[in-house]
């Protein structure tokens, strides 16, 4: 019976961390005090009908009215002070559960380097993406090169420094992720294609003009960048394949540059660009 009754109370408590009854600290205090009004209120209507019951069988050994006032002040007390203590104890221990899931799930989609999202939270949010966005992928130019000459907490830096400049850039409506290593993945919404290249070509200029502080030096870095549009017919892996691809092209123009997935086409067409631009793995380069 107790086993039951502990599994019946951890599955409702549970059900109120689903339902996000209790999201904030303080919160138990509310929870407390309605849950004492309840019980309250039910321990009185209990009390009531019950020495009717035995008024009317003759088994109540004082008079009714009397059995009613000094009852029901007995009973307001107990019940409210017992589920008081009880509901401050059960609503503390919702409040914890909520904020420690709500942390817990908010640090599994955070990259914890960068602050960005990370690559699961950028996939769900692919999945979910407008027709009309546009998506674009960032790569740190010889960011090998980088942890070689400077060390990998330099590189660490870099990333630090890089991923706050494109979170500034790609501010309000548009999604942007630390996808793998040095690469970072942004969903633009809401603009048209020019506007959307104007952007991060941008974003590609504010870190060109980054100069990050060393120990008697500086160091600074470029990103290459390439995008593809989606589409209600198109799968968001295409997408993704397409903007990866014009980021190879961007690589392998010199780097530094912002690349559409159009520009592949144009310069195939025109015979400049033979080199075939199969889509690498993520953190691959």
């Amino acid at each position: 019976m107790t086993t039951k009754v502990s599994k019946a109370l951890r599955n409702w408590i549970l059900r109120q961390v689903e339902l996000g009854a209790l999201t904030r600290q303080g919160a138990h205090w509310t929870f407390a005090r309605k849950l004492a009004i309840n019980v309250t209120i039910g321990a009185v209507a209990i009390d009531c009908l019950s020495r009717l019951a035995l008024a009317s069988f003759g088994l109540l050994p004082y008079p009714l009215i009397s059995g009613f006032v000094y009852g029901t002040l007995i009973t307001v007390a107990s019940a409210s002070f017992l589920s008081l203590v009880f509901g401050l104890a059960v609503g503390k221990a919702i409040v914890d559960l909520t904020i420690t899931r709500t942390e817990f799930e908010r640090l599994s989609r955070t990259d914890m380097l960068s602050s960005l999202l990370n690559r699961r939270a950028f996939t769900e949010h692919l999945k979910a993406v407008a027709p009309t966005a546009i998506l674009a992928v960032f790569d740190i130019d010889r960011f090998k090169t980088i942890n070689d000459r400077f060390g990998h907490p330099v590189g660490d830096r870099v990333i630090t420094a890089v991923a706050a400049t494109l979170a500034i850039a790609f501010a309000g409506p548009h999604t942007v992720a630390r996808i793998g290593g040095e690469e970072f993945g942004v969903i633009i919404s809401g603009l048209s294609a020019e506007a959307s290249m104007a952007l991060v070509e941008a974003a590609r200029a504010a870190v060109a003009a980054l100069v990050i502080p060393l120990a008697g030096s500086t160091v600074a870095a470029t990103v290459s960048a390439g995008m593809a549009a989606f589409a209600p017919d198109r799968d968001p892996d295409a997408v993704f394949a397409a903007a990866d691809r014009a980021l190879y092209l961007a690589k392998a123009a010199g780097r530094n540059i912002a690349m559409h997935e159009d520009d592949i086409y144009a310069l195939i067409g025109t015979g400049r660009f033979r080199t075939d631009p199969t889509p690498r793995l993520i953190g691959g380069r």
